[in-house]
């Protein structure tokens, strides 16, 4: 402030400097330096005067100020007890999975006790990401004695993200892997960039990492609305949050308070928010797991359907056969029982066992409503396997007759297949 002072005298010295070198004081210009020297002191002022009073909000969540070279964050330390049940899940039951439950399922390894792992989730300025989103709040929790820590930290000014990144680095290098809900494609690369803009080495870019927004979708896509944390977590947890701050609101919730405009309150609710989200992620884990090891009849047959699909594309083939085998013996409609054969009959062919596929082939031919793909399949295996080439003639022209006119790509298909079929049926005659 008094180098600006001093320049403002500098100027207005040399407006009244006159030929001989004599300074001729002149009032005006002097008045109007002054003024504008004090309302540039009352806009700063004033812009100090905005920061909002911080101890309210350090008083409110029980958290304190971490300060170091200049910069300053402020911490939250929390603690849940895991002999407490969440929602419907008992979170002690994340001790009765191995090292191979992690690297079968999850495909991590190296996992022998759950206090490896590092649960993570940020509360950002925008959830587009990008160069110009910053996580503003980064809560981070793990396991030790059976007991939930769960700390957050909260930026009171941008310039202190360094001295956040700096804190969070320092806790994860003692874990073996993270845990996050869709951090694969939103936390990790956020922070990472935040990392690398403030000239720090970005540890989590190869890190280990459990996504639990991908196993959600493999096993859940079809029995869930949607696979979010919060449906997961009614769906599954039994937990249902009451008053949490929708996610769309955070950013601007954030930028109103630090700018003095906003609700304590409501920023209070982003750290329950955040809070919630991370011990979800454990109670997700275990639903996980129980999902995964469970190989009787779901309580939803779609949940079964997923599962056939899942263990399909992991090579499990025993256990894909018993989910779909499920879903067959449950009450479900015509058209999922439709795609379970198909399924069911897929994987039978893979093994190379036309017995059972040819069957399910044609139960799903026969049902009311017309399909060409099992009619496909069945003049396949007449062709190629069974060398029946009428058979085959008989069901590729069953499957033009009701293949839809605008479908010219199948339809084109059909009528190649059958001309081959054809002159392979010629040339043996002859």
């Amino acid at each position: 402030m008094s180098k600006l002072k001093d320049k403002l005298n500098q100027i207005y010295h040399q407006e009244n400097q006159d030929h001989d070198g004599q300074q001729d004081e002149n009032p005006e210009i002097r008045k109007q330096l002054n003024r504008l020297y004090r309302n540039r002191k009352n806009k700063i002022k004033s812009r100090q005067e905005q920061r909002p009073n911080f101890k309210r909000l350090i008083n409110e969540i029980d958290g304190k100020f971490i300060k170091e070279d200049e910069q300053e964050v402020i911490l939250v330390a929390d603690q849940f007890n895991m002999l407490d049940k969440y929602g419907e899940i008992d979170l002690r039951e994340i001790y009765n999975y191995t090292q191979k439950d992690y690297d079968q399922y999850l495909h991590i390894k190296n996992i022998k006790y759950p206090e490896q792992l590092l649960f993570i989730d940020t509360e950002t300025t925008g959830l587009a990401g990008g160069t110009g989103t910053i996580a503003f709040l980064v809560g981070i929790g793990w396991i030790e004695k059976e007991v939930f820590h769960l700390q957050q930290y909260f930026l009171p000014e941008f310039k202190s993200e360094g001295l956040m990144l700096k804190k969070i680095a320092n806790k994860i290098e003692n874990f073996t892997a993270l845990v996050s809900y869709n951090g694969k494609s939103f936390d990790i690369p956020l922070l990472t960039s935040r990392y690398l803009l403030n000239k720090q080495k970005p540890i989590l870019e190869n890190y280990p990492h459990i996504d639990l927004l991908h196993p959600n979708r493999s096993l859940w896509r079809y029995s869930s609305e949607n696979c979010k944390l919060q449906t997961i977590e009614g769906d599954k947890i039994g937990l249902y949050r009451e008053d949490d701050i929708p996610g769309e609101l955070i950013p601007a919730v954030y930028f109103n308070y630090i700018n003095n405009r906003g609700k304590l309150q409501q920023v209070v609710n982003i750290f329950e928010h955040n809070r919630l989200d991370i011990i979800s992620m454990l109670a997700n884990l275990i639903c996980l797991f129980q999902s995964f090891k469970h190989s009787g009849p779901s309580k939803n047959p779609l949940e079964d359907f997923a599962k056939g699909r899942h263990f399909k594309k992991r090579k499990e083939i025993k256990r894909s056969i018993k989910h779909y085998q499920n879903v067959l013996q449950s009450d479900i409609t015509e058209n999922r029982r439709f795609k379970t054969l198909m399924e069911l009959a897929g994987v039978y062919k893979k093994e190379k066992n036309y017995e059972k596929a040819v069957p399910l082939w044609e139960q799903a031919a026969d049902m009311d409503f017309p399909a060409v793909k099992p009619l496909v399949e069945l003049a396949k295996y007449y062709e190629h396997k069974v060398k029946d080439f009428q058979k085959a003639i008989q069901l590729t022209e069953v499957a033009l007759d009701i293949v839809d006119e605008e479908d010219v790509t199948t339809l084109a298909k059909l009528n190649k297949r059958l001309k081959r079929v054809q002159r392979k049926n010629k040339k043996r005659d002859k």
